[in-house]
């Protein structure tokens, strides 16, 4: 406990933690416009998906890729665009009040996106508001996702600090494990009521 309350910077994810997000409505959006439901199945999990993430291939280049390999229909790039960006719905009120309370030069913010999931969060939700632009990592602005080996020291790197000073906050376990390799404290993110009486019992003044 006594480690976690020297922790100097607060990475928060955003997808699924700052912003709920659900696969499930991009994938239904896309079977609204014919798309045949299980040619959707591996729409965030194949290569094309993770160098798009990376920032390595456009957003043209992601739908044509799409539409080849895998939709098997003839969707077009707005109805594409239109999806992913609706699979980000809301922001978790309930964290937005926990990072109000938080000191803002601790806070940073570490994400998997792409441009679409990108407009989909600047409208949901103002990150300039609690952490400097600086402290805002985007993997598609990076070329570097979260698993990727030089990630976290390439972030710990732009904060200038150790990493056992550092505390990710995160909804997937596979990102945390990677984080706690790479020397940082962790926290596995369940929901903002869990959160805000963890950051509560190492001495954080949250709500």
């Amino acid at each position: 406990m006594t480690v976690l309350r020297k922790a100097r910077f607060i990475v928060f994810d955003i997808g699924n933690v700052v912003c709920f997000g659900d696969e499930t409505i991009c994938r239904g959006l896309l079977y609204n416009c014919g798309v045949p439901f299980l040619n959707t199945a591996e729409i965030y999990s194949c290569h094309d998906y993770y160098e798009f993430l990376r920032g390595r291939i456009s957003s043209q280049e992601f739908h044509i890729a799409l539409v080849r390999k895998y939709l098997g229909y003839p969707a077009s790039y707005e109805q594409v665009h239109h999806a992913f960006k609706m699979a980000m719905y809301a922001a978790d009120q309930g964290v937005v009040d926990i990072l109000s309370r938080l000191d803002g030069q601790s806070l940073a913010f570490l994400t998997d996106t792409n441009v679409w999931q990108d407009e989909r969060m600047r409208e949901l939700v103002a990150l300039e508001k609690y952490a400097d632009p600086s402290r805002i990592f985007k993997s598609h602005e990076m070329g570097m996702v979260k698993t990727d080996e030089m990630c976290f020291p390439y972030v710990l790197s732009q904060l200038g600090d150790k990493a056992e000073e550092v505390l990710l906050i995160d909804d997937s376990s596979e990102k945390v494990n990677t984080a706690k390799q790479h020397g940082w404290q962790t926290h596995r993110f369940v929901n903002s009521g869990e959160l805000s009486g963890y950051l509560k019992n190492i001495g954080y003044p949250v709500p």
